[in-house]
């Protein structure tokens, strides 16, 4: 390998099929088709479009392509304002590549302030993780703190207890009246990726592979107190709750929610339900609804804060993550893969 041949470029439309042919060499088991519909859903189909972000960071060797880290650009509240911030997805190198300096080029340059306001990754291994940390981004999760909490389906669980809970419904899409309730939800959060009906149905109800369940809360008087997102992952047999959205202090919208969820969980036939918070407010709720707290490494959520508002600094440990930011959950059900399980 020449390294005074190798280059980094922004990506350009016809790279699109050589990418796709590398991370099929790249990560063993995954199937052409279905990448071509993720980068399509992810790229093609996302209503955010941020000009200064490219879609990938392109690795040049010589005439050929060697590798390559991609973006998936969000919206992000950071204090009071809505800025740009990207999750960095998908950085593969050909093997003879590896070694080459490139994925610590693509890491500096994608954390470097000027890049995006709010750089983000989930679900990382040890080498991605030590990579970032290097190039400024923090932790949250992990071994740091209890973020994780499971529902065992097969355990036996008392009855719930007789609290208030608000009805919770099916829905089909978000609309007006959830933006309604997100620009309530929002004035409570120094830190979140924007979760307004624009991105809801872009993440959620347009997902291309297997639907995720969408419920929604309401109160005694009919009007929208909160949602969740569900998500059933036949492949490795597990069920996630990828969003429970309500306004601070609504614990039966949450339990309304929380119980709705866990129904879906039952019926979809798998044993283990996850769910991920940071809130100390919603973990009453999770315990009395049957969740477990659940010690290890999982699940890991890293950032760097480049943006600074008018009203003050904002740490990476103000985000209100949840599972379904950033793409460690894209990949459920794909068409083709086999049960794990």
């Amino acid at each position: 390998m020449n390294s005074a041949s190798l280059h980094i470029r922004h990506y350009r439309p016809e790279d699109r099929e050589s990418l796709l042919s590398i991370k099929c060499s790249v990560f063993k088991g995954i199937v052409l088709d279905n990448e071509r519909r993720r980068f399509q859903w992810e790229i093609d189909e996302n209503p955010i479009k941020l000009a200064d972000i490219p879609v990938a960071f392109v690795l040049q060797a010589g005439d050929d392509v060697a590798g390559y880290f991609a973006f998936v650009p969000y919206r992000v509240q950071i204090g009071r304002q809505i800025v740009g911030g990207c999750t960095g997805i998908d950085l593969c190198l050909l093997d003879r590549f590896r070694g080459s300096g490139a994925s610590h080029q693509f890491i500096q340059s994608w954390m470097a302030p000027g890049f995006c306001a709010f750089p983000f990754a989930t679900a990382l291994g040890s080498a991605a993780t030590h990579l970032l940390k290097a190039a400024g981004a923090e932790s949250l999760g992990g071994r740091l703190e209890t973020i994780a909490y499971a529902y065992f389906v097969d355990h036996v669980h008392p009855p719930w207890k007789e609290l208030p809970a608000h009805s919770v419904t099916g829905i089909q899409e978000f609309g007006r009246e959830y933006d309604d309730l997100w620009d309530r939800i929002r004035e409570h959060h120094r830190l979140i990726l924007v979760k307004d009906a624009l991105y809801m149905n872009w993440r959620y109800r347009d997902y291309p592979f297997e639907k995720p369940t969408l419920l929604a809360a309401r109160d005694p008087c009919g009007t929208l107190s909160g949602i969740a997102v569900v998500q059933v992952d036949r492949e490795f047999g597990r069920v996630y709750l990828c969003e429970l959205l309500t306004e601070p202090g609504n614990s039966p919208a949450r339990r309304g929610l929380l119980r709705a969820s866990v129904d879906v969980a039952r019926s979809s036939g798998e044993k283990f339900f996850y769910y991920s918070t940071r809130d100390a407010e919603q973990v009453d709720d999770v315990l009395e609804t049957g969740f477990e707290p659940l010690p290890g490494p999982v699940p890991t959520f890293m950032a760097r804060v480049n943006f600074t508002p008018s009203e003050g600094p904002v740490r990476v440990q103000d985000w209100h993550t949840s599972l379904g930011d950033g793409d460690q959950l894209f990949n459920i059900g794909e068409p083709g893969k086999e049960r794990r399980a």
